[in-house]
């Protein structure tokens, strides 16, 4: 049986990038993209909410009883935790920002696939933009002797503080 996947993300950013993100992860194979925006974004609700895949939430004062939480890391929590308790529609559900990516050298469901049935918990290292840059991005690179050569080589200037990529 086919591992069916899902994304939970909190989103504070313009409609392009929200839009973007999500298109990246449905064709990338996404069941399901749970998406809270972080503000009242209409334009990004709306079209969140015309696709069958994605399942959108303003993050409103209605959304939070009046009472925000000041840190984006618990309103993620908050978030995260929410689509966890819904009804299951996927087997597999990965929490991202709107800043990173899954890139894999083969389909995402076939690497949740190929785990043990048994694994309850699996990590998955996004590359993730540079600085809000489009075009400019850090991916995980694994210890090994060659390590800081690599990580200097590709990142000059900040490499050796960006620990992970």
């Amino acid at each position: 049986m086919t591992a069916i996947w899902g994304i939970s993300a909190t989103i504070l950013a313009p409609v392009r990038d929200i839009l973007g993100f999500a298109a990246y992860h449905l064709e990338a194979g996404a069941h399901r993209i749970y998406i809270y925006l972080d503000d009242d974004n209409r334009a990004a609700y709306d079209a969140l909410k015309a696709h069958p895949k994605t399942r959108p939430t303003l993050c409103d004062a209605d959304w939070w009883k009046g009472k925000r939480p000041k840190k984006h890391q618990v309103r993620q929590t908050h978030n995260a935790t929410h689509t966890y308790q819904r009804r299951s529609e996927v087997d597999w559900l990965i929490h991202m920002d709107v800043d990173e990516f899954l890139v894999a050298d083969k389909p995402i469901d076939q690497i949740l696939t190929a785990l043990p049935a048994e694994t309850p918990v699996t990590r998955i290292r996004p590359m993730e933009a540079l600085s809000g840059d489009a075009t400019a991005f850090k991916r995980f690179i694994p210890g090994g002797p060659d390590r800081d050569r690599i990580v200097t080589s590709l990142y000059p200037t900040y490499g050796l503080y960006t620990k992970g990529g």
